[in-house]
């Protein structure tokens, strides 16, 4: 069984790309979020006001993405939550009277109420839709914009932002990359493309190849074994329908944990060459490290070159200040007696 087959086989062949609505209030506004699936087509019209993903993978699969919430969507969904948590205790509140009642009937029997005391929905307590799921999307397995052998290319047209990858799941099913995973900015009238592909892992994590499984393992442990990489596309990725000039290397940013919203098993993406990388558990940037560590260098060069002038000025009065100490001592010399 190859490798797709093993690590997607749970996967739902019936996914569509979807994006979750906030609760409906009708003196609130909601969260608008779109997205529309690029079919194959002679011809394809892109909306320069809308940006687009594209995802080349060797194999048919399910990948998940979401939108970064702006500040402006994130107090849309707070206030929504705040309604739907005022609702609720509304209802709690009538509840709980019903409950009392009832409770002190039994009390007055001796016997014990047939009813559960209902519990009071807080803020710590209230459960509702995060923001991030309200705009999460998946892509594939169907719907492929362009395929050959070893070939798999989704478009997808999304609303202008910062797009996260979340995983290769369906409904549920699949991996998250929860522990280490990359998000990138998608700009209007830019097509950002991304390479999907898996390698399989040793017992002790390491690599040992693309399409092939380890000895000792089996599908029970596909998930689990298999990491998962996103990388640059190759000139496959560069379909003649789609303008060139559009498309672009989606411009990846580490991101060190996304909650398992879906349930599903718990993954993270491989290292990114100059992109991302580990210590342990532990996200490293590599680009925020190599800014780090350039900017301790310069700091500690512009430090050296400051106490350097300083030690040079510090000479230099002290030349000066032997000069005309040197000046004065002659013109002592030189004065006669009285």
């Amino acid at each position: 069984m190859k490798l797709a087959q093993l690590t997607f086989a749970a996967a739902s062949a019936a996914l569509i790309a979807y994006a979750t609505p906030a609760m409906a209030n009708d003196d609130l506004p909601e969260i608008e979020f779109e997205t529309q699936i690029m079919k194959d087509k002679k011809e394809v019209l892109l909306d320069p006001d809308k940006a687009y993903i594209l995802l080349q993978s060797p194999v048919a699969i399910p990948a998940t993405f979401f939108k970064v919430p702006t500040d402006e969507e994130r107090e849309i969904v707070a206030n929504l939550r705040a309604a739907a948590l005022e609702k609720a205790r509304a209802k709690w509140v009538k509840k709980q009277a019903s409950y009392d009642k009832h409770a002190a009937f039994h009390e007055r029997k001796g016997t014990k109420p047939t009813r559960q005391n209902p519990i009071e929905p807080t803020e710590e307590t209230f459960s509702y839709t995060p923001v991030e799921q309200m705009m999460m999307f998946s892509i594939g397995p169907l719907n492929r914009f362009e395929k050959g052998k070893g070939l798999s290319l989704y478009l997808q047209e999304v609303p202008a932002g910062e797009y996260v990858y979340y995983g290769t799941t369906s409904m549920g099913l699949g991996a998250c990359a929860c522990m280490g995973t990359v998000k990138f900015e998608a700009a209007p009238g830019t097509i950002n493309a991304l390479r999907y592909d898996g390698v399989w892992l040793d017992k002790d994590g390491e690599p040992v190849g693309r399409g092939r499984m380890p000895e000792g393992s089996d599908t029970n442990d596909a998930l689990v074994r298999v990491a998962m990489i996103i990388e640059k596309v190759d000139e496959a990725a560069f379909d003649p329908r789609l303008p060139a000039e559009w498309i672009r290397d989606a411009e990846l940013v580490p991101m060190p944990f996304v909650p398992n919203w879906m349930g599903a098993e718990i993954n993270r993406l491989a290292p990114i060459p100059g992109v991302l990388a580990y210590n342990r558990d532990e996200v490293i940037d590599v680009q925020a490290e190599l800014a780090r560590k350039q900017a301790e260098e310069a700091r500690a060069a512009a430090e050296a070159a400051a106490q350097a002038e300083a030690d040079r000025l510090a000479a230099e009065v002290e030349a000066k200040a032997a000069e005309a100490d040197a000046g004065a001592l002659e013109a002592i010399a030189g004065t006669p007696d009285e």
